[in-house]
């Protein structure tokens, strides 16, 4: 049998001291290490980074509503915090880790390949669009209220030296990427082809037949490239090219 075990919360308290300064006549305080706020009375409660990450994680990865976060935690583990305790601490999580999403942002950007794609998203009842940019080493999430290149600018800023990988949506496209080096999805590329095959006529049909096998047949050959490795290797017989030529 599996079961959860009965969670309880630690409840620490930490004993500070105040006093008025001889020199300057100001108050001071003394501060634990541990303490991340120097509040006093009702306002003197804090929670702990553990109980701060599961609330966030139940609020944006789960999409529940501050209130709902609020009860399934108070019902599973006793931890009275109001959902107003929760938005705030939601916004104290944002700053501190401002400075570690501008990291990633600069690894993004000195990437040598970046992913970048967008999709649907709300704020509130107000419309808007999660940005994602990824690579194997990092991922960049930015939502904003529109869908233009703009947004592409501001992450991967203007002088992005490597390759965008994308869909073929207009964003990506625009004039001031134009210097940039980009790879579109063949996925995309393959129904974009298929309906102009269906809906065009004379020439265009021809031409979007043609572009299908062309890339049908490069991805036939990216499947042979570890053959092509092998035989392109400094080990590799001298005789390989008679494999290949005719």
């Amino acid at each position: 049998m599996a079961d959860i075990p009965v969670m309880v919360p630690v409840i620490t308290r930490y004993v500070t001291y105040s006093g008025y300064c001889a020199d300057c006549h100001k108050r001071v305080r003394s501060r634990h290490p541990e303490q991340i706020s120097q509040a006093t009375g009702a306002a003197g409660v804090l929670v702990g980074p553990r109980a701060k990450a599961l609330a966030a994680d139940l609020k944006h990865r789960l999409g529940g509503s501050y209130g709902k976060v609020s009860e399934a935690l108070n019902d599973a583990f006793g931890l009275q915090v109001s959902r107003s305790g929760w938005c705030q601490a939601d916004q104290r999580l944002a700053e501190t880790a401002r400075g570690v999403y501008q990291e990633l942002i600069e690894v993004i950007r000195r990437s040598s390949v970046v992913h970048a794609d967008e999709t649907g998203w709300r704020i509130g009842t107000l419309s808007a669009w999660l940005w994602v940019f990824a690579n194997q080493e990092a991922t960049v999430y930015a939502i904003r209220d529109n869908r233009s290149s703009d947004v592409v600018v501001e992450i991967m800023g203007e002088k992005f030296k490597g390759i965008l990988a994308s869909d073929c949506f207009v964003a990506y496209d625009d004039k001031r990427l134009t210097d940039w080096l980009k790879q579109k999805c063949f996925s995309h590329l393959l129904k974009d082809l298929k309906g102009m095959e269906e809906s065009k006529t004379g020439r265009a049909v021809r031409f979007a037949q043609q572009l299908t096998i062309l890339l049908r047949a490069a991805l036939a050959l990216k499947q042979k490239r570890p053959a092509w490795i092998r035989l392109l290797s400094p080990s590799a017989p001298r005789t390989w090219k008679h494999n290949w030529m005719p």
